[in-house]
């Protein structure tokens, strides 16, 4: 079930929901239609939030800067609940607000004691003289860049003279002012996307206020969520242009200049054209833009010889999403510390039949890695790399590796029957089997099934009863009971009603219904090589022994009987 705006009592925690009304939320601010960013304290901590929703309601997208890796954390639940009452509040409003006492005073007073006021006010108010003047000024002004970064730079110093006093309702306030001042160069820059003055004009807009945000270190998301809000803003007006030459030339901008004169990558810029693409509803224009960052790739390449990881894995995972990548992956190359990508890059290698490469790609990031369970998926491919080239060699080289991480069978035999060095083998399997032993201690289904698996296959059926532990699932005795019966029935009956009970696999694993079946075909085994009037004594004096403890589920089973 979604989480939405009208469910999320339903599906959210009442214990984390009742946690959450003790937080504080401060300055809750809608950056854009239902995407809302606000200060949540906890105690003496702040956190910084952000919250989007679709028209429906239904939450798309949250933020926020605490360490809780949980889904919805408990700001962001302070968060959604204060929104909520937020709406609800507008509902209950609704256009029946009363004529308050400021609209008959301004009835009343006279146009000279207004001035007079105003005057005072603004004297007095550093932004409030700055509302003024941006509200008041009428006339329609062309800006450059450098004016659009000093005015930007310039509300925040009067707001915020000094750094050390920028708490949270200056900020609050600089957004705003910042709000109503860009908002002409923003509609011009949309009036005109193909102009390149206009882009430079947004650009630097954007600019300035990251600017003021890295100068004076700020610690508020509030700035940056405000620049992320103008390019997505932008994004849907560029997706409806009609013109086909404004539309190229307008984005043409964005991708010509994902990278400047030093090499440095820009973020934002790739933010806007991620946010394009998503808005399109046209194959043929997403193709176009891909194309163009195929050639912006090859530009950075070739300027500056080296691979940027930012912009690598950007066109990368566009062409994944909007392209053929399979036309296009001789483009790219591993990428150090980026493992993801290069799992990514290496499994459309092998899936377009580029077994050499692949097999080259792996090992490389296996020599370079220094934590050895980043070597895991790589080892995988290999194992299928070199099962489709017939490397049998290799492959058993391979499975030695791979085969405490899955404890296969049948890679055991291949890597006994393959590898011919008899001493390496013989360390290896002792290896395996001291290591494993350990392992089956942890509740691995895969190795306790592989040490059961191997003790039949070597006819060693005395150390498989010795096997039998509170981590064995009733399934595999079930599975392997006639033969170990067989070999040693008394030694089988005492293990089984001695097998203590926790940790209680059977809890974890299968239901209560399967774990019926499966003790009831015990339970059928059991009466046939031992009668009844052997088997109740020796249940009953494990039942007493017991006293302390349950006994196991197979014990309390056959007393039910």
């Amino acid at each position: 079930m979604e989480l939405t705006i009208s469910n999320f009592k339903k599906i959210i925690p009442a214990l984390l929901l009742k946690a959450a009304g003790k937080c504080e939320v401060r300055e809750c601010d809608e950056m854009e239609i239902n995407y809302f960013v606000s200060y949540v304290d906890e105690k003496n901590e702040s956190y910084d939030v952000s919250i989007k929703m679709n028209t429906d309601g239904n939450i798309i997208e949250s933020t926020c800067d605490c360490k809780n890796t949980e889904i919805f954390c408990l700001h962001k639940t302070a968060l959604i609940i204060h929104i909520s009452k937020l709406k609800t509040e507008i509902k209950k409003t609704g256009k029946t607000k009363k004529q308050n006492q400021v609209l008959n005073l301004l009835e009343e007073i006279s146009f000279e004691d207004l001035k007079v006021w105003v005057r005072n006010v603004i004297e007095k108010n550093v932004d409030f003289e700055l509302y003024f003047i941006q509200h008041f000024s009428k006339e329609q002004k062309q800006y450059t860049p450098d004016e659009i970064l000093k005015s930007t730079a310039q509300v925040f110093k009067k707001i915020i003279p000094n750094k050390r006093k920028a708490d949270l309702t200056l900020i609050k306030k600089v957004v705003d002012l910042w709000k109503e001042m860009h908002q002409p160069i923003i509609d011009q820059y949309l009036s005109k996307p193909d102009q390149i003055d206009q882009f430079k004009n947004l650009t630097a807009l954007i600019s300035g206020c990251l600017k003021a945000d890295h100068e004076h270190f700020l610690n508020t998301k509030k700035i940056s969520a405000y620049a992320i809000s103008i390019l997505k803003s932008c994004a849907d007006p560029l997706s409806n242009l009609q013109d086909e030459n404004v539309f190229e030339n307008a984005v043409g901008f964005y991708t010509i200049n994902v990278f400047g004169m030093d090499g440095e990558v820009y973020s934002l810029q790739m933010l806007f054209i991620e946010e394009l693409l998503k808005k399109l509803n046209q194959d043929t224009r997403r193709k176009k833009i891909i194309t163009q960052l195929i050639s912006v790739l090859k530009e950075y390449r070739k300027q500056f010889k080296n691979n940027n990881p930012e912009l690598t894995k950007f066109v990368f995972n566009n062409l994944c999403i909007y392209d053929d990548i399979n036309n296009h992956y001789k483009l790219f190359e591993p990428l150090r510390w980026e493992n993801e990508y290069n799992l990514n890059l290496i499994s459309i290698l092998i899936n377009s039949k580029e077994f050499e490469l692949a097999k080259k790609y792996c090992l490389e990031q296996i020599n370079y890695n220094t934590n050895t369970k980043y070597d895991v998926q790589y080892y995988f491919f290999l194992k299928e790399i070199y099962k489709t080239l017939g490397d049998d060699y290799s492959l058993a080289e391979i499975l030695m590796s791979i085969l405490p991480l899955d404890y296969n069978i049948n890679d055991y035999f291949f890597v006994m029957k393959h590898i011919k060095d008899e001493t390496l083998k013989e360390k290896w399997r002792n290896r395996i089997l001291q290591e494993g032993r350990l392992v089956t201690k942890t509740n691995n289904e895969k190795a306790i099934k592989f040490f059961f698996e191997l003790a039949f296959r070597e006819n060693k059926i005395q150390k498989m009863i010795s096997y039998i532990n509170a981590y064995t699932p009733y399934d595999i005795i079930l599975q392997y009971f006639d033969v170990m019966a067989t070999i040693d029935k008394s030694e089988l009956l005492r293990v089984l009603l001695n097998r203590s009970r926790w940790p209680s696999y059977e809890k974890q694993n299968i239901s209560k219904e399967e774990l019926s079946k499966i003790l009831e075909q015990i339970y059928q085994k059991l009466i046939k090589i031992f009668p009844l009037n052997l088997l109740m004594p020796a249940l009953k004096k494990i039942s007493k022994e017991s006293y302390y403890s349950k006994p196991n589920q197979l014990v309390e089973y056959l007393l039910e009987k």
